[in-house]
C-alpha cells in the first residue's frame, strides 16, 4: 500500500505553506496554501507530494522570464535580424552580397560571433539612433568599409550616411 504523507498547517513545501485543509473533492485531499508571493490556492496534495506543484503559478513565470532573458529574445527583431545579415554576408559563399563583403575578405570579430555580445556592445547605441531617427531608418555601418565588423569599426547610420560612406569604384 502506498505510503501517506500527512501535511500540517505551517509546514513548507517548496515555495508553498500548507495554511488548512479543504473539503475532499473527487476523493483527494486538497489543503489551502499559501505561496511565498503571497498569493493563496487550493491545491492537491498529491501533486504538492509528487513535486508537480511548488508554487501558485509564480515560479514557471520566473523561469520563463528567465529563460526568455538567457535566449536573448531578440529573434524577431530589426536589430537581430541585422546580426544575421551581416554574418551572413561574410560567411555564407551562396549569399548575393557575399562577393562585397566575405569575398573581399571582411570578417565578423569573433566577439560577435555570439549575439549576446554583440547586442552587449551596439543595442545602447541603436536604440538612440533608432529614438532620433526612427527604427526603418537604422544601419549598421562599417566606419572604414575595407576593415571588419567590429565595435571600434561600426556605427549606426541613416541609409543617406551609409551611401556617403561606400569605397570609390576605380575604373580601370
Amino acid at each position: 500500500m502506498r505510503k501517506r504523507n500527512t501535511i500540517k498547517v505551517g509546514n513548507k513545501y517548496s515555495r508553498l505553506t500548507a495554511i488548512k485543509k479543504c473539503p475532499s473533492r473527487n476523493r483527494r485531499t486538497f489543503w489551502l496554501f499559501q505561496c511565498e508571493c503571497g498569493i493563496e490556492k487550493v491545491i492537491n496534495v498529491g501533486n504538492v507530494y509528487e513535486g508537480k506543484i511548488k508554487s501558485c503559478g509564480c515560479l514557471q513565470k520566473e523561469v520563463s522570464k528567465r529563460a526568455k532573458f538567457i535566449k536573448h529574445g531578440m529573434r524577431k527583431t530589426r536589430f537581430y535580424r541585422t546580426w544575421i545579415a551581416m554574418r551572413r554576408r561574410c560567411i555564407v559563399e551562396s549569399e548575393p552580397a557575399y562577393k562585397n563583403y566575405g569575398g573581399r575578405g571582411i570578417k565578423v570579430c569573433k566577439r560577435w560571433e555570439r549575439f549576446e555580445n554583440y547586442m552587449d556592445d551596439l543595442l545602447p547605441d541603436y536604440i538612440k539612433h533608432c529614438e532620433k531617427n526612427s527604427t526603418k531608418q537604422t544601419t549598421l555601418d562599417r566606419i572604414n568599409n575595407d576593415g571588419d565588423y567590429e565595435s571600434k569599426n561600426c556605427r549606426w547610420a541613416t541609409y543617406k550616411e551609409q551611401a556617403n560612406n561606400r569605397r570609390i569604384k576605380k575604373i580601370k
